[in-house]
């Protein structure tokens, strides 16, 4: 899967859910979406357990059945921050390699202060042109 290809979808499974800020993640914990059969891959919303850190702390990834998890974000509201993770096959600028699998992918991440989710998006949106 091209890892621009999966930025264009995730945003669109996004935009098609209605999901623009954390409160409308809020309302999807626990659900999994599917993008189209053309794209076979799934979006999951996920509440992390509570723990002293972790209220308000939220996950939603973008997951390919071949290629695994190709976008992580966790919101973390309380202590305002937001870690993403992707895997890509080069290094993103920005980003801190710190896995590379056996495909050759760079497990990498980058830490995102204020915890707005419109961050994310853009980055997102950047994504998208990588390669053009």
């Amino acid at each position: 899967m091209k890892f621009r290809r999966a930025a264009c979808n995730f945003l669109d499974i996004l935009e098609r859910k209605g999901i623009e800020n954390v409160f409308d993640l809020e309302k999807m914990i626990g659900l999994t979406f599917s993008g189209s059969k053309r794209h076979h891959c799934s979006v999951e919303v996920r509440l992390m357990p509570e723990g002293p850190s972790n209220f308000g702390h939220y996950d939603i990834c973008y997951i390919h059945p071949k290629a695994g998890k190709i976008f992580e974000l966790s919101i973390n509201r309380e202590l305002d921050y937001q870690h993403i993770i992707i895997k890509l096959q080069g290094i993103a600028s920005g980003y801190s390699p710190f896995f590379r699998d056996d495909f050759g992918n760079y497990v990498q991440s980058r830490i995102l202060e204020p915890s707005y989710f419109s961050l994310f998006l853009g980055e997102l949106s950047s994504f998208q042109m990588l390669g053009k």
